[in-house]
């Protein structure tokens, strides 16, 4: 038996917003609607290639990268459900604290996305 293990794409609602916010790296991509077109099929619906749907991983390098923004999906401390939650991190000279949740998710990609939307938010 094997285990294969996918990147997650960030969600159309976060794409949007990276958009927004001047991401524009591109591998798959969503249409106006939502629709994912993959990196084959966009030489034939190029126009449609609206919004960039990058995987979770790289949106968050980019906000490390390029705006020192830190995304950290953690463990709760929970006993009688595993549980997730995120904090947002600023990292100058020190590391900075700037917005997390008390919102509990049941997976660690779930709240790598809540964080991930709140920190394209941050940027100005």
């Amino acid at each position: 038996m094997s285990f294969v293990m996918k990147d997650e794409l960030i969600s159309f609602e976060t794409a949007k917003l990276a958009k927004e916010k001047r991401f524009n790296i591109f591998n798959d991509s969503y249409t106006k609607r939502g629709t994912i077109i993959t990196s084959q099929q966009q030489a034939r619906y190029i126009e449609e290639c609206i919004y960039p749907a990058p995987t979770q991983s790289l949106l968050q390098r980019w906000l490390r990268e390029k705006h020192g923004l830190h995304v950290e999906p953690k463990l709760a401390n929970q006993e009688s459900k595993k549980s997730y939650y995120y904090g947002v991190y600023k990292w100058d000279k020190y590391r900075a604290y700037i917005k997390g949740t008390n919102v509990r998710f049941d997976t660690y990609e779930q709240a790598l996305e809540g964080g991930l939307l709140e920190a394209v938010k941050l940027i100005v």
